[in-house]
């Protein structure tokens, strides 16, 4: 499994590819190169810095491109589930629907996603926070698209948090 580092409008990310040549994990800017390496190794363990994979450059075009505000869909994004240790079958469900369900400039809260998602008991929203705070494919399940029932944007586990989650919900609604 390889680790990509690519350069975007929103600074330095990295993905890792597995074997199957499927994404196995993205990760969004960090402080530095060295912390974004252990976000990705956090979820996949030790790896090798690649650069040579067909699948990858593809995929880092359409994320530099999103990222300059040509909004790009990633429903058709291959995702290797495998690759991700203690993925529970809710967490699955609910990335691939927020994947397939949740176009850019949209957003739903967390209660509507849990609602979506049949969970119609009291804490559902709050499950569907704590399984996006380990999202392991941001931008490609757009985690930054859900939000409080209040209109509060909530939370955002990736470096600068808020203010990156307000930057792309922005950016995203300026280029439907």
């Amino acid at each position: 499994m390889g680790i990509i580092f690519f350069d975007t409008a929103i600074g330095e990310m990295a993905l890792a590819i597995g074997a199957s040549g499927c994404l196995v994990a993205l990760s969004l800017p960090e402080k530095n190169r060295t912390i974004l390496r252990e976000r990705i190794e956090e979820r996949i363990g030790k790896a090798v810095v690649s650069d040579n994979y067909l699948v990858s450059s593809q995929l880092v075009k359409r994320i530099t491109l999103h990222l300059e505000g040509k909004n790009q869909s990633f429903s058709d994004i291959d995702l290797d589930w495998g690759g991700i240790p203690k993925l529970s079958s809710f967490r699955k469900s609910l990335y691939e629907y927020l994947k397939n369900n949740l176009p850019a400039g949209s957003t739903m809260t967390y209660g509507d996603v849990a609602r979506a998602l049949g969970l119609v008991a009291a804490g559902g929203g709050r499950a569907v926070g704590q399984a996006l705070a380990r999202n392991p494919f941001p931008l490609i399940v757009p985690c930054h698209r859900v939000i409080s029932s209040s209109g509060y944007i909530g939370g955002f586990t990736a470096y600068r948090g808020v203010i990156l989650k307000q930057w792309l919900l922005q950016m995203e609604k300026k280029c439907i």
